[in-house]
């Protein structure tokens, strides 16, 4: 704003005018007289003393000039302004992805972008929730709360207690605690579960068998876990000293045949032949489903051009190039009493992903594509911060006409716990280890984003390219990846069941401890299981706890949220009841208060100031369906369909008991 009258440049006037044709603009698509302008971006407040200098003069002269009123305001004021206009407000149930500031410029790359940090935040967070089982525990569940926050990627290793080792590294199959285990002594493995329902699962440890490899180990030792509620179980390993004492090992074979080769146990089979051969056929006998699908590996190499280039924000490919094997690697079949394996390997970089190349000067992006015959009919759905599923429509947009400009970036979305598409007989569902981007762009097959290696920077404020390179003795590589996707086919209207259950189990899976033992010493000596419930409780199968940590005035703060959305289970989409008094066994509950789900104000205050808003086409008797309350004599939550309920709990006791088993 130059406004000294004196001088060449004034300009007052001018920017008045722009400033109220743009207000009176906006206010013709807008209901009401308030129109909210959004001020500047997260690169203008680097200058903040010019910045609001300007702004001060601008709203001054604007108010001077008397077309339109204009003042500094709040969401708060902005929304109560809103309200006061007694206005009938369209209503939308979805979100507002995928983000586009221009016809070739979605914001879609950015879902997958530095897929190993995603991955980092994501075991943080298993970590994280396994250390509020110990309400006494708070430091080190506050050193990892602080670091998600920044994003710290070296903070798995921020585990206690001191005496335990842990193996965050077990997806390079490194594990230093199974590996050195002197001889005469015992591995001790804890088992920790931090979800709220018994889990039976297999895990998986490398066996060294006294020696140091150099490469990956050349044997594993699988077995099989059961881990109550909220607790652990512990398992020990130890030399088999007994001539002829019974041991249960794999068979290992390879093959390069194009037929078929079937693992799996009991009802579900899959058979797979070797790359380029016959497509994969999946059958589950229990649920009758037989279906047969391809999965492959394809590059997209992104735009380069001088309007838009791809980069750590921007999805913006140009063509799509399907990979083949180099040469023909057999697959592995691994068979044995625990588990079955096929282990495939299409290239020298692509059995885990990476390094991407770039020799030819092409950036690079790495997908996967499960194809299969189902008539989805341009309709899937993908999870809202694993919450509810959201349906989407290819080339499609419910409030508006979309030109499509990005037929493949303009269709990807967000990722958290997965993505299914269904037929009228069948669905197909895919979860996910970290957060990352998807969509299905043709009917019947849906496509990951796996990882990216891009040339060029897309101007949108990282100011580099997305180049990811690890340095190690002064050879700098592209970044190397290893992830895992599951996918399941079921009738349709039956895979809810799975994606909430078996998508917890990922969100929150099985973490280990490792501690050595005297070979002669009990096994008594230390405690078998544990559960942080009361004997026998575990929670409902349709919810979860969110939070549970003690907070620096000693009460707990605790969330319950139900995993399942109206309709979506026949069995599971109901109501729920959580007895609290089984939560907390051997401490007396002296005070429950429900919050807001921030926990910042009781629910009871928030309700008196809570809006009720109209919206166009419902009636004035429509409400959120909520749980009643709490019921204080018998300690009982109740929770309806996607409820989450916040309590802070003031206990009684000055000792947290458990059940040991």
């Amino acid at each position: 704003m130059k406004d000294d009258i004196n001088l060449f440049d004034y300009n007052v006037p001018d920017r008045v005018n722009d400033f109220v044709a743009a207000a009176i603009w906006q206010a013709n698509i807008t209901r009401g007289n308030h129109v909210m302008f959004t001020m500047g971006t997260d690169f203008k407040y680097q200058y903040a003393n010019s910045w609001f200098r300007q702004m001060d003069k601008l709203i001054h002269y604007v108010n001077m000039d008397g077309r339109v009123n204009v003042l500094y305001s709040t969401p708060s004021i902005y929304t109560d302004a809103k309200h006061s206009a007694n206005e009938a407000w369209p209503l939308k149930t979805e979100d507002f992805f995928p983000y586009a500031d221009r016809a070739n410029g979605f914001w879609t790359g950015y879902f997958t972008s530095r897929p190993a940090l995603k991955r980092y935040v994501r075991v943080m967070s298993g970590y994280y929730l396994i250390l509020t089982l110990d309400l006494k525990n708070k430091k080190s569940a506050c050193l990892i709360v602080d670091t998600l926050a920044i994003l710290q990627s070296y903070v798995p290793f921020f585990i206690p207690p001191s005496s335990s080792m842990q193996c965050p590294l077990l997806n390079i199959s490194y594990c230093p605690a199974a590996e050195n285990t002197p001889l005469g002594k015992k591995l001790v493995v804890v088992v920790y579960n931090s979800l709220g329902w018994l889990r039976d699962e297999v895990i998986n440890i490398p066996a060294y068998l006294g020696t140091k490899p150099a490469k990956t180990p050349k044997y594993w030792l699988a077995f099989r876990v059961s881990v109550p509620p909220f607790g652990f179980s512990t398992y020990t390993i130890s030399d088999a000293k007994i001539a002829g004492q019974f041991r249960q090992s794999s068979s290992i074979f390879k093959t390069n045949l194009k037929s078929a080769t079937e693992v799996g146990q009991g009802n579900l089979k899959l058979s797979r032949s070797a790359f380029g051969g016959k497509p994969t056929s999946y059958t589950n006998s229990r649920n009758s489903v037989c279906i047969s699908l391809d999965e492959s590996v394809l590059f997209l190499c992104f735009s380069f051009t001088f309007s838009q280039n791809g980069g750590a924000y921007i999805f913006r490919p140009n063509g799509t190039y399907p990979l083949e094997p180099e040469k023909q690697v057999p697959l592995a079949v691994i068979r044995g009493p625990v588990v079955e394996e096929i282990h495939e390997q299409i290239n020298q970089w692509i059995y885990q992903v990476g390094p991407v190349p770039i020799d030819d000067g092409i950036g690079k992006e790495v997908v996967t594509q499960i194809t299969t015959s189902m008539k989805t009919n341009g309709t899937f759905y993908t999870d809202s911060n694993g919450r509810d599923f959201i349906k989407r429509i290819r080339d499609y947009r419910t409030d508006w006409n979309l030109e499509v400009t990005e037929p493949v970036a303009g269709n990807y979305y967000p990722l958290n716990l997965g993505i299914y598409a269904k037929d009228d007989k069948k669905e197909l569902s895919v979860l996910v280890d970290r957060a990352l981007g998807g969509g299905s762009i043709k009917d019947g097959q849906i496509e990951l984003l796996l990882h990216r290696r891009l040339l060029l920077d897309d101007s949108r404020g990282v100011d580099e390219a997305l180049n990811e390179t690890v340095c190690v003795h002064n050879k700098c590589m592209g970044l190397t990846i290893q992830g895992k996707y599951y996918y399941r086919i079921d009738p349709v209207g039956e895979g809810a069941k799975w994606r909430r259950s078996f998508g917890q189990q990922i969100y929150s899976p099985l973490l280990l401890a490792f501690a050595e033992e005297d070979g002669d010493k009990s096994t008594n000596s230390h405690v078998a299981t544990f559960s942080g419930f009361a004997p026998s409780y575990s929670l409902p199968d349709n919810v979860a706890v969110i939070t549970l940590q003690e907070l620096d005035d000693g009460k707990v703060l605790l969330r319950l949220a139900h995993l399942y959305e109206v309709g979506e289970d026949k069995d599971l989409s109901v109501k729920t009841t959580v007895e609290l008094m089984k939560l907390f066994p051997g401490k007396k509950i002296g005070q429950v208060v429900e919050t807001s789900l921030s926990a910042n104000q009781e629910r009871s205050e928030m309700e008196k100031r809570r809006l009720v808003w109209k919206a166009e086409g419902s009636s004035s008797d429509e409400t959120a369906r909520r749980g009643r309350p709490i019921d204080y004599t018998k300690l009982e939550v109740e929770l309806l369909p996607m409820e989450i309920r916040t309590f802070l709990i003031d206990m009684v006791a000055d000792t947290l008991k458990a059940t040991v088993l």
